[in-house]
């Protein structure tokens, strides 16, 4: 097995040698692609981490929000970092959304928090810590909505009445409902879309996951 390692290290070590040879520079790993347009009316974004901190939050926020779709996507990822850590999460939702969804708090992030409305609606997501999954394309409430291994896909789509003057409003498949979630998002003044509106159908009306009955009787 040793001699296996060592002939594959030492034959990509060559191919890459050979490859600065002829070309003059190193080859090149292909770049993670986050967005990808299926139709007129459906996208997909992938990514390849899941944040845990703020500090990862605003990362990958720059790379999928600069796609429409992504600031809707960019809301779950809120929500997942909410559910395992509220401090964080509470500072990854003030960065989501727009700020007529924001209320000034000079303990919040940046002297920002989100307004008491969506801090109302968070009582559900506490009772449902499964939900944030349930948008990640695979899951299924037959096994929790177990998240299936990365890279992660979501799916969103449009229809003619979506584009308005200042926003879009997309519809992101979930596995916990029987349609589409709707999210509206608008661009800010850095070009990063957050999302608008009052968002309160991602906190109602999801199906639980199945739990097995231990009968004991």
């Amino acid at each position: 097995m040793k001699k296996i390692r060592i002939f594959f290290l030492f034959l990509i070590t060559t191919i890459a040698v050979i490859t600065v040879i002829l070309t003059g520079s190193f080859p090149v790993l292909a770049e993670f692609k986050y967005y990808e347009k299926f139709d007129e009316n459906t996208a997909f974004i992938h990514i390849d981490m899941i944040p845990k901190t703020v500090e990862e939050f605003i990362s990958l926020r720059d790379k999928v929000a600069v796609y429409p779709e992504g600031g809707v996507v960019m809301l779950v990822l809120a929500a997942k970092i909410y559910v395992e850590n509220k401090e964080e999460g509470m500072k990854c939702f003030t960065i989501v959304l727009e700020r007529n969804n924001l209320q000034k708090n000079h303990k919040g992030y940046k002297g920002w928090s989100p307004d008491s409305s969506f801090q109302w609606k968070l009582k559900y997501l506490d009772q449902m810590p499964w939900a944030p999954n349930t948008y990640f394309s695979g899951t299924s409430g037959d096994n929790g909505y177990k998240l299936p291994e990365g890279p992660w896909k979501f799916i969103l789509k449009t229809n003619k009445y979506s584009k308005r003057p200042k926003s879009i409003k997309f519809f992101i498949e979930t596995s916990g409902a029987d349609n589409p979630r709707p999210f509206s998002v608008s661009k800010n003044n850095k070009g990063i879309w957050k999302i608008s509106g009052n968002a309160s159908s991602f906190f109602t009306g999801m199906k639980a996951p199945k739990k097995d009955v231990d009968d004991d009787l």
